[in-house]
């Protein structure tokens, strides 16, 4: 397993609550793993957690070998093997799509020996559909553009896990499809941590989808010739069949 979390537990500071609670997962290497709920089910904390950006609290987890503790003593090895993609972009608007690139590689210790980083810059911005614009102010780029630029700015160092909050929420067609089609892409070279409200969306991409209510890992499935199935709680929760999910639209 290239992930392993055992009864994960955390509450916001002043909460009464746990966001999540008892949580215990693993990821295989190579694959793509879906976590779907409603708004609040955990989502987003249990990413931030898994991704070392909210403290350990009660729980294990390791991430390829290490493992983590409270101290964060081991958080800059397992932070050169994971990244996340947050729901908001977060680039550099006053920087141009190439600069941005540039900027987070050297952030991870790059540098330009033998052309190294300017041809991943390069990569990046042609498997994002980028390689046209990369010259121009990420100000400039529409809503699915930075999205995209966000992508590329987190596999700019060759993680071994990559985590993904909802990272096609709200953003047109061509750029919806891009990030689906690079994502298939990658599970040859990583594991997938895919989060979304949207089963159609998680359909489409996942090996396999974990059902987050109220801070809890309810239910698993593994993808069947007809998609995922998971049953009655679903359907109590979303209000709809799965084959009655709607494409979320957005702007362009």
């Amino acid at each position: 397993m290239i992930l392993t979390a055992h009864n994960l537990n955390y509450r916001y500071r002043g909460n009464k609550k746990d966001t999540l609670h008892d949580v215990s997962l693993e990821l295989r290497k190579g694959e793509i793993c879906g976590i779907v709920g409603t708004n609040g089910a955990g989502k987003t904390t249990l990413i931030s957690l898994l991704a070392t950006i909210l403290p350990l609290g009660e729980g294990t987890l390791t991430i390829d070998g290490i493992t983590a503790d409270k101290r964060n003593l081991h958080r800059m090895e397992m932070c050169k093997r994971i990244s996340m993609i947050p729901q908001n972009p977060a680039i550099y608007e006053r920087l141009t799509g190439r600069e941005n690139l540039r900027y987070f590689a050297r952030l991870h210790g790059m540098d330009e020996r033998g052309g190294r980083l300017s041809k991943r810059v390069d990569e990046l911005l042609e498997a994002v559909g980028l390689h046209h614009k990369g010259d121009e102010l990420a100000g400039t780029y529409s809503g699915g553009m930075k999205r995209r630029l966000n992508l590329a700015a987190g596999l700019v160092h060759g993680p071994k896990i990559l985590f993904l909050d909802e990272p096609a929420v709200g953003i047109d067609a061509r750029s919806r499809h891009l990030i689906m089609t690079l994502l298939r892409e990658l599970k040859k070279e990583m594991t997938l941590l895919y989060a979304s409200h949207y089963l159609e969306e998680v359909e489409q991409l996942c090996d396999r989808v974990l059902l987050l209510e109220g801070g809890t890992i309810v239910n698993q499935t593994k993808k069947r010739r007809s998609g995922f199935y998971l049953g009655k709680r679903y359907r109590s929760l979303f209000g709809t069949d799965k084959k009655e999910t709607k494409k979320k639209g957005g702007n362009s």
